[in-house]
């Protein structure tokens, strides 16, 4: 099962408000294990629907899972977990750009994080 919240919910990226509540409110009562004690599987959905729908119905936490931000759990990305990646990451660039490949800048990223 996909941890996509859009895909979960059946919807695009670009979809209201309304129609994220309206594709909820069916996948909700469809998975819900309740409605479904035969389907062990079903307790699972109910949780995926559940969890994509409480992201991305409230504005802002669905414009940070947007931004890349947050995780589909909510948690924040690796990027801002880490008070000054950002800065280290433009210092990299600036200081080793003329030698550095892509791989060579993850491993200074990855060390930066290492020692934090």
């Amino acid at each position: 099962m996909s941890t996509d919240p859009y895909e979960i919910l059946g919807v695009k990226t670009t979809a209201t408000a309304d129609e994220i509540k309206k594709a909820y409110r069916k996948l909700a009562r469809s998975s819900h294990p309740d409605l479904n004690p035969d389907d062990p599987a079903a307790e699972a959905r109910f949780k995926a629907v559940s969890n994509a729908y409480d992201l991305l119905k409230d504005p802002d936490t669905r414009a940070r899972f947007d931004r890349g931000e947050i995780d589909a759990t909510g948690a924040d990305a690796l990027v801002t977990s880490c008070s000054d990646c950002r800065e280290t990451f433009a210092d990299a660039q600036r200081h080793f750009e003329w030698r550095t490949t892509p791989q060579s800048l993850l491993e200074i990223i990855a060390d930066h994080l290492a020692r934090e």
